[in-house]
């Protein structure tokens, strides 16, 4: 009665009690879970009905077949292991599917004798869809994270390949002209040596980049002389 009273009360939450047939031998086995004795305001506005509608009738009347099904079960294992079960799901209720976190917990009479069962409901559909986006967000900035790292590794290849083109072609001329440089020619292959390498090293230092952000390199921490440097 306590607990019916508290869920009869409680504005937050849909509850609801039951009455079952057990046949008993040297085990408790619930035969049928017959009929709602009792649900409040939230959980009966759920199902668009009025607390006397619900009160009365069975699962298979108020909700879908495979709603009535799992949930009769979860009442049912309830009550067989005298223990409280708490299951996540999602159910479409008056044709809007809706999340609820369901606790479900067996109610005794002063014997110790199972004479109800009593479930409790949140409603977690804000909650899951705010997990859902987080989980899509997540996926997103992996795959996102992903084609950063082909596109970095292309780049890198369509880079190195011209500049090596570049580099070979610059020292084979340099060499086959080298005896025939006015003074001060020599700076121009120089150039494109310097420049190329730098090239090089800035696309090394962008993948080196992106795998320290993906944690594939560690940096080593150790003291380093500026002045020499």
């Amino acid at each position: 009665q306590l607990v019916i009273a508290f869920i009869a009360q409680h504005h937050v939450v849909a509850g609801a009690a039951f009455d079952f047939v057990i046949a008993r031998g040297t085990e408790q086995r619930v035969i049928a879970i017959r009929t709602f004795q009792f649900i409040n305001a939230i959980g009966a506005r759920n199902l668009e009905r009025e607390p006397e509608d619900v009160i009365g009738r069975n699962m298979a009347e108020l909700f879908p077949a495979a709603v009535a099904a799992y949930q009769t079960t979860l009442i049912r294992r309830c009550i067989q292991t005298a223990s409280r079960i708490k299951d996540e799901s999602r159910t479409v209720l008056a044709g809007e599917s809706r999340w609820y976190l369901a606790s479900f917990e067996p109610i005794y009479d002063a014997d110790g004798i199972v004479r109800t069962a009593v479930m409790v409901a949140h409603d977690i559909t804000d909650h899951k869809q705010a997990e859902l986006e987080v989980l899509a967000a997540k996926e997103r900035a992996e795959k996102s994270e992903q084609v950063k790292d082909a596109f970095i590794a292309n780049i890198s290849h369509e880079i190195r390949t011209p500049l090596n083109t570049i580099n070979g072609y610059a020292q084979v001329i340099q060499e086959v002209f080298e005896d025939r440089m006015r003074p001060g020619e020599k700076r121009f292959f120089d150039s494109i040596q310097r420049g190329s390498e730098r090239l090089v090293r800035t696309v090394d230092e962008i993948l080196n980049f992106s795998r320290m952000q993906a944690g594939d390199i560690r940096p080593l921490l150790q003291p380093v002389d500026l002045a020499a440097l």
